[in-house]
């Protein structure tokens, strides 16, 4: 599914990442979309933080990074899911 076809989906229901360029005058890079705060931080968190030791050293790379390490083109890629509703019952 393309970003052109995410674009219109409501932030509060859907939780999206893509590879892309914002604005004209930036540079293309993974971009994220959805609720503010712990949800979106979370999914950023997965894609782009580096495993670290006690000390601080770095031990592993971030998934962005190992997936280009292992050949994958980046710039293909796009993550959604939708946020279950919520039951109204409970």
């Amino acid at each position: 599914m393309s970003r052109c076809a995410t674009k219109n989906l409501s932030w509060d229901e859907w939780l999206t990442a893509w590879f892309g360029q914002p604005l004209k005058r930036d540079k293309p890079d993974l971009q994220f979309a959805g609720p503010c705060g712990p949800d979106r931080h979370l999914l950023y968190g997965v894609f782009t933080m580096k495993g670290t030791d006690e000390r601080g050293n770095i031990t592993r790379p971030s998934l962005v990074e190992e997936l280009e390490a292992r050949g994958y083109d980046l710039t293909t890629l796009e993550f959604r899911i939708q946020r279950k509703p919520k039951d109204e019952d409970r």
